[in-house]
């Protein structure tokens, strides 16, 4: 057989190399199982009161909190606002530092296992969850109540992307969304993600929905399109942020353990990222032709 001869790596080459790791390493920002503590200020969204199923009354808020994440490959702590698309379940804030797995839309068997409602098949029907005299058209409640747990979670994150303070970075304090916009998508959320076993329901009242019914069927009008190549890359920002002990969980169990769940959403990196990543791809190009000249 041929014996092929490797050439070695010149010393320019190595130095250009590390600045190219150095940079596709600013890259990423995906960690794996890590931990979460949801620290404030936080963007509230409404406020609810509930009991049902023989649970103990609840109050508390929807929308968007900041947490702290600690990533353990490669480790690092960052900030992100953390988007609420679990109803039934609760997190106190400032809340303990809470060990989680983070798992992208497209995580497949992981997806299925370490999200809360990735594996559900029996949803309640959304209807069941509108303001009393409301309802959907027939083509718009078909479309949600035969979606999938993936599709539900690709509208999940288009909603959250509706919120007025979606990108605007983490607050300075606490504020309150009391407009019909937000309030209702935070809504269709919950009502989209409300698996049978849920302990509770989403309120049934027309002045904490908002106009749910509008960003309910926004939802549905949007979800044919998530497959196209500018969604595919809207929802790669999205990862779902879990309890670990949902993933040690079966069944139903999965929608009733842990702290609630959460949606990020990754930054859009800056146009300067992408400069600095042309020029160190340029480089190491150059590095690699004029060391192949000098040989």
């Amino acid at each position: 057989m041929a014996i092929s001869r490797r050439r070695p790596i010149t010393r320019i080459s190595r130095k250009y190399a590390a600045a190219l790791l150095l940079t596709t390493g600013l890259a990423w920002s995906g960690p794996a199982s890590d931990s979460v503590t949801v620290t404030g200020y936080s963007n509230y969204v409404g406020a609810y009161t509930l009991s049902g199923n023989g649970q103990p009354t609840m109050t508390g808020y929807g929308g968007a909190f900041e947490g702290a994440i600690v990533a353990g490959m490669p480790s690092q702590t960052y900030s992100r606002m953390l988007f609420c698309d679990d109803f039934s379940n609760y997190v106190g804030i400032p809340s303990d530092t809470v060990q989680v797995d983070i798992t992208s839309l497209e995580a497949g068997a992981d997806f299925l296992n370490q999200t809360r409602f990735g594996a559900v098949t029996n949803w309640r029907a959304v209807e069941s969850s509108l303001p009393p005299g409301e309802s959907l058209s027939p083509d718009v409640a078909n479309t949600i109540d035969s979606a999938n747990s993936l599709e539900r979670y690709e509208m999940a994150a288009y909603l959250a992307s509706n919120f007025s303070f979606f990108d605007s970075g983490a607050p300075n304090w606490d504020t309150y969304y009391s407009d019909t916009n937000d309030i209702g998508i935070q809504s269709a959320i919950w009502d989209i993600l409300n698996p049978a076993s849920d302990l509770y329901l989403p309120p049934a009242s027309a002045r904490q929905d908002g106009n749910v019914t509008t960003w309910l069927t926004n939802a549905a009008n949007w979800l044919p399109t998530a497959g196209t190549p500018a969604n595919q890359a809207f929802l790669s920002r999205f990862q779902i942020v879990s309890d670990v002990a949902i993933a040690q969980a079966s069944g139903d169990a999965k929608t009733q353990v842990g702290i609630q769940e959460f949606l990020i959403a990754q930054p859009v990196p800056e146009p300067g990222f992408y400069g600095l990543l042309s020029v160190s791809l340029g480089a190491l190009l150059w590095a690699v032709r004029r060391g192949s000249r000098l040989r």
